[in-house]
This record gives structure tokens, C-alpha cells and sequence, in this order.
């Protein structure tokens, strides 16, 4: 078992009548004022704990001063929305599990709630960026590693684009598949509110390769 720093604290949270615990890295240095808040998530085939030891995020947020959220997917695999493949679709509802995490975690501590971010790796980095398709002007920004938002989701839950503008994303998404690209290539996703108001372009640090 990863071990823990004394600035993190096992939070529990139940979601979907399920039990899933996540942990919340509270900086030494955190001070009154809203900090913010980013969310890790791991690969496919290891937890949240043994991913950070990877990445150093705990560290970093030492250093840097925001606060660190550190989730396991059920079965250690995120459902991330891909529909060529049924290990992926389906439940369980793994946005409406992170939006209770960014939810419980503001409620817990003073999180500036416009700088909340997701950085995932691999499936994790896949399930980040059907976060920010799903929970539009939730998410500030994503960081991705060795993996792109699906492609049905990116092309089809902004809701802020019209049906001409859904279209033109879908077929620059095929022409970078083609190129070799990937399906994420697309330098942002633009989000809508539920009344279909555009909220903006949200950045996208994407790196695959090495």
C-alpha cells in the first residue's frame, strides 16, 4: 500500500449506493483564500495512491499550493465513454462520481471554483476529457497523457455548438484520425450550459509519445 503524507485525509463519499472513498491533499501551505483544486486520474490497472507515486503531484502541490484529489475508478478502469468497445460502456456513472468529488471537496474546503482541473493519463486521460464534455463550466482546464477524449463524446456534448458546428468538429476529428493524429488533436473543446449558451473554449494540454 502507497503510502500517505500527513496532509492527506481519507475522505469518505458514497455514490450510486456504493462506497468510493477518495483522497483529498490538503497543501501545508493552504491558507484561507479559495485555492485550486486539481483532479488525478490514474490509467487503466492501478489506483490513485500508486499513480500519484508516479506523477509527484502530491509534491508538486506542496510546492505550488493547490489542492489535490486522488480517485480510484471501480475495477481500476474509468468508464470513459468509448463506444467501440463494451468494456467501456455502460455503467458505473463515473462523471456523476467526480462531479460528487468536486462538489463534496468545495463543500469540505475553500476551493476557488474556477480554477478546478483534470489531469489523467492513458484511460484516465480519456475519462478527463469526457469530464469536461459532460460537466460544461465546471472544468478550467485538462492535461492529458497517452490519451484523447472519445470521439462521439467531443463531437457531441458541447452543447453550446449549433448542429452545422457538431458536424464541422466531427469531420476535423476524422481528418486528424487520418492524419495520424489522433481523435484528440483539436486544440480545445468549446462548452454550453444546459440552456445552450456558449461558455468558451476550454484548454487542452495533450501529450502522447515520448
Amino acid at each position: 500500500e502507497a503510502s500517505r503524507s500527513s496532509s492527506d485525509k481519507v475522505v469518505a463519499l458514497s455514490h450510486d449506493g456504493v462506497e468510493r472513498p477518495y483522497v483529498l491533499h490538503v497543501p501545508s501551505t493552504f491558507a484561507a483564500r479559495p485555492a485550486p483544486l486539481l483532479v488525478e486520474l490514474h490509467g487503466r490497472g492501478i489506483d490513485a495512491e500508486r499513480f500519484d507515486q508516479l506523477t509527484g503531484f502530491g509534491s508538486l502541490a506542496e510546492d505550488a499550493g493547490f489542492v489535490l484529489a486522488l480517485l480510484s475508478a471501480l475495477g481500476e478502469m474509468w468508464n470513459d465513454g468509448r463506444s467501440n468497445s463494451s468494456k467501456w460502456t455502460g455503467t458505473p456513472d463515473g462523471v456523476g462520481y467526480l462531479a460528487a468529488v468536486i462538489d463534496d471537496a468545495t463543500q469540505r474546503i475553500s476551493i476557488d471554483e474556477r480554477r478546478v482541473y483534470v489531469v489523467g493519463m492513458s484511460n484516465g486521460a480519456t475519462m478527463a476529457g469526457r469530464l469536461v464534455c459532460e460537466l460544461p463550466g465546471r472544468i478550467a482546464g485538462v492535461a492529458q497523457v497517452g490519451g484523447t477524449a472519445a470521439a462521439d463524446i467531443a463531437t457531441s456534448s458541447s452543447i453550446g455548438r449549433t448542429a452545422s458546428e457538431r458536424a464541422g468538429a466531427a469531420a476535423d476529428f476524422a481528418a486528424s484520425d487520418a492524419a495520424g493524429l489522433g481523435s484528440g488533436a483539436a486544440a480545445g473543446v468549446r462548452q454550453g450550459d444546459a440552456g445552450g449558451r456558449e461558455i468558451g473554449p476550454v484548454p487542452i494540454l495533450n501529450i502522447h509519445g515520448t
